[in-house]
């Protein structure tokens, strides 16, 4: 049998209106990722393309930049896959694999947890707050040639 997910055509529309209800998600299919989730937000500051943005009032799903090291999972909405200028609302990746900016170089098969308030990841273990973890590298991100690179999100739903 069929999913019941409903599918989106494009990912990359920012709108002052809203698209959708406030945290719904939608499946998409990425040409080079494959399955993807994103979930509806609204930028409360300007977000850049490939940021983890964390909740930041939980009522109404709005989305601002990880503020802080190892964020617990549950606070992450997802990570953006273009900009969403602030007070508009746009879709962001919260299952599947997408783009992220590291904060330095990463090692494929390593975790992924948030590492300071400009919403970029790094593997940094964390040892005292395991839910921090929101997904996995699976291949290298080499800052010094690129600052972004996959993400394979453990499903932030």
């Amino acid at each position: 049998m069929i999913g019941s997910d409903i599918f989106l055509s494009e990912v990359s529309t920012t709108s002052t209106e809203q698209l959708a209800p406030m945290g719904t998600v939608r499946a998409y299919i990425d040409t080079t990722y494959g399955f993807q989730q994103y979930r509806m937000v609204l930028a409360t500051i300007a977000l850049d393309a490939n940021v983890v943005v964390e909740y930041s009032d939980g009522l109404t799903s709005a989305g601002v930049k990880a503020s802080a090291a190892g964020l617990s999972a549950v606070n992450i909405a997802g990570i953006t896959q273009n900009a969403i200028p602030v007070g508009q609302y746009g879709w962001v990746c919260c299952s599947g694999t997408c783009v992220v900016t590291a904060a330095a170089d990463v090692a494929a098969g390593a975790a992924a947890v948030t590492v300071g308030t400009d919403g970029h990841v790094d593997d940094t273990a964390i040892t005292t707050i395991e839910d921090a973890i929101i997904g996995v590298f699976p291949a290298i991100i080499d800052v010094s040639v690129l600052a972004t690179g996959p993400i394979r999100l453990s499903g932030l739903l």
